[in-house]
């Protein structure tokens, strides 16, 4: 363009992307969250898939049977035959214990004039459950089937493809409107809850950041009312909005419903009931209310209106997630009900489609809203207070303010941003690297997830750090007492994890079996060079991974947190990035073990030391007594070989080595002052 002075353009442009690049924590919402936020979406949505479909194939179809008189044999065939099926007594009206879940197939048999006989499978397809019992009821009748004409032309020697004797039918029984109801079922309960979530979040940023950006919080701050009621004001303003939002959300579905609905799934009729729809509206509230609170504490969090923009994508993403959770179709359950957002996008589900037996699970979901929307609006109030009227901390993200901390004449640990940072790494590389590696071989994978995705970022940020580094990572040499400790507790460490894993699976139950297959390639690999893949896989980890959390994130949450919180949150980290849903209270655990052996002894070696053993302890219990020892159930570890006794020897192992961590693993006198608790 004529007249354009380019070298201008550029310098703008230039201006333009320093001032992007101010604040680092908007950076990491921009930009590293999303990255975040969509695989452990992919993670979670697939977790309960496999919940379901293992639920689904463990428990047997209830199945009712009708006129088998007229076929010697359907029974045993129906009943003894699929472990999968179980024959129920008929109810009065077998079409409404279809409709009310109390059997998931009916099965009638009914004689023609000609000689044949037609079995009609009668199923509700509005019910997850049904299509599943009408394959396996299709099975059995066709294996019956089979059965029956080989029995019938082999006495007359005729050939069997000349009769088909049975002829199999299906049958809808669902009410009107309740293959809809369960569609919608499965779209407005998310739909509903994003879009509050939408509508609350604008309003929360304007009442609070905006509010502060502009000068007005100090005027409020001065007069006679206190924090808490100004918060539960603004509460009740965002709330509003966000109810409106959903409300006008829902009429909008409605009409769409209404108009175009039936046209989109032939057969099909889409409709809102709207008694269900006030139903489901009235269950939302608590949860619209929980949603209202946290993106008030992320307003009160940002200290800019510009900050608080860049947070709403991740912060919709993270708050409404869970509400997917109805994709999976889990059966609701006490349990379920009372996670949060989740439980209530379970109960309007159920609302939608009229199942019975919902109040319960509704009220659970509404008191586990309620009292988690109180302890964020209290947290919220201790974060909307005067000290933080400043918008401190926006520092221009300069490469070279790091590099001076090499040269710095006194150490600077970490940050809880840049601890928080890191780990974000971690979790993106480990993600996005591990399936790219996973036909290489199980060495060169294993060194490739290790090394690139955890050492090598943990290195090179201590590399910054320079003649600092070596304080950073807490490299240094330990106290007999404490290496001894941190040793002992990792061998014994899955002593305690056996037991609590077996407790784990009775609340939430885990493909055991699953996992053994994923894991077979790593256990045959053990048993073809146990010398080698053992010390491997036990001291590679121990140190990659130690370097990382507890070598950087460690310090960095250390740096603003008590110490006991910056250990138990480094510890949920650690088992957070292994990404393994069903291991995560026991590495938890672990991390939070590793993190107080550091803080006490001072030096990251016996971490390493425990973190080792454990690894090792744990790959010896699994490889015991050869490839066909793995056990199919959880509880069936207990019974491995010599398990009982490494049970009770482990225990006493661990308990000995907290007891030398404690009293034998302190720091020197000029290091015990960093490392007190």
């Amino acid at each position: 363009m004529k007249g354009v002075r380019w070298n201008l353009v550029g310098l703008v442009f230039r201006k333009e992307l320093l001032e992007a690049l101010r604040d680092r924590r908007s950076l990491v919402a921009m930009f590293g969250v999303p990255l975040l936020v969509y695989p452990l979406m992919i993670l979670g949505m697939s977790l309960l898939v496999q919940m379901g479909e293992r639920k689904l194939a463990e428990d047997p179809s209830q199945v009712v049977l009708q006129g088998a008189a007229d076929l010697p044999g359907l029974r045993d065939a129906l009943e003894g035959g699929a472990e999968d099926l179980e024959i129920v007594p008929p109810p009065p009206d077998v079409v409404e214990a279809l409709r009310q879940g109390a059997a998931d197939a009916a099965v009638s048999v009914k004689p023609e004039d000609d000689g044949s006989t037609v079995i009609e499978i009668r199923i509700d397809e509005s019910k997850g459950r049904a299509a599943v019992a009408e394959g396996r009821v299709r099975a059995a009748l066709e294996e019956y089937e089979a059965d029956l004409v080989a029995t019938s032309f082999e006495e007359h020697s005729l050939p069997a493809s000349l009769g088909d004797p049975v002829t199999i039918t299906a049958a809808n029984v669902a009410r009107e409107g309740a293959l809809g109801g369960r569609m919608l079922g499965f779209m407005v309960p998310a739909l509903l809850l994003v879009s509050s979530a939408l509508g609350a979040f604008y309003p929360a940023v304007g009442a609070i950041t905006r509010e502060r950006e502009m000068g007005l919080a100090e005027v409020l701050f001065v007069a006679p009312i206190t924090r808490m009621e100004l918060l539960l004001g603004k509460v009740g303003l965002v709330t509003l909005a966000a109810l409106v939002t959903g409300f006008l959300n829902l009429v909008s579905m409605g009409l769409v419903a209404s108009k175009i609905g039936s046209s989109l799934v032939e057969d099909t009729t889409l409709k809102l009931e709207p008694g269900a729809i006030a139903l489901a509206y009235l269950a939302a509230v608590p949860a619209v209310l929980l949603l209202a609170a946290a993106v008030l504490l992320v307003a009160a969090m940002a200290r800019t209106y510009q900050e608080a923009g860049h947070y709403a994508t991740p912060v919709l993403l993270l708050g409404s997630m869970p509400a997917f959770v109805v994709l999976a179709e889990p059966d609701l359950s006490l349990r379920l009900a009372a996670l949060p957002i989740a439980g209530t996008a379970l109960v309007m589900r159920d609302l939608l489609m009229a199942e019975q037996g919902v109040l319960l699970p509704a009220l659970v979901s509404a008191a586990s809203s309620l009292v988690i929307a109180a302890f964020v609006l209290r947290w919220a109030a201790g974060m909307y207070s005067p000290d933080r009227l400043e918008s401190t901390g926006w520092t221009v993200f300069k490469p070279a303010a790091l590099m001076a901390r090499a040269r710095a004449k006194v150490y600077h640990p970490p940050s809880p941003t840049e601890a928080g940072g890191m780990f974000l790494i971690v979790l993106v590389l480990f993600f996005y690297v591990t399936p790219s590696v996973t036909d290489v071989g199980l060495l060169k994978s294993f060194a490739i997830t290790q090394g690139l995705a955890i050492a090598l970022p943990a290195l090179l940020f201590a590399a910054l750090y320079g003649r600092w580094a070596p304080r950073l990572l807490s490299l240094r040499l330990p106290r007999l007492g404490g290496a001894a400790g941190g040793l002992l507790i990792g061998a014994g460490a899955p002593a305690i994890t056996i037991p609590l894993l077996v407790v784990l699976d009775r609340l939430f139950p885990s493909p055991m079996a699953e996992a053994v297959e994923m894991y077979r390639p790593v256990t045959d690999a053990i048993l073809a060079q146990p010398w080698l893949m053992i010390p491997l896989l036990s001291l590679g980890p121990a140190v990659c991974e130690e370097l990382m959390f507890r070598g950087i994130i460690l310090p960095g949450l250390r740096s603003r947190m008590n110490v006991h919180a910056a250990v138990v949150l480094g510890g949920v980290l650690f088992a957070v990035a292994h990404l393994d849903v069903h291991g995560l209270v026991p590495r938890a655990l672990l991390g939070i073990a590793l993190g107080y052996v550091v803080v006490y002894t001072g030096s990251i070696l016996p971490a390493m030391l425990l973190h080792a053993a454990n690894n090792a302890a744990a790959l010896i219990l699994a490889v015991t007594g050869g490839p066909d020892a793995s056990a199919t159930d959880i509880s069936d570890l207990l019974t491995l070989p010599g398990a009982p006794a490494y049970v009770a020897a482990g225990l006493a192992c661990v308990a000995l080595g907290v007891v030398l961590v404690w009293r034998k693993g302190r720091p020197a006198a000029d290091e015990a002052a960093e490392h007190s608790l």
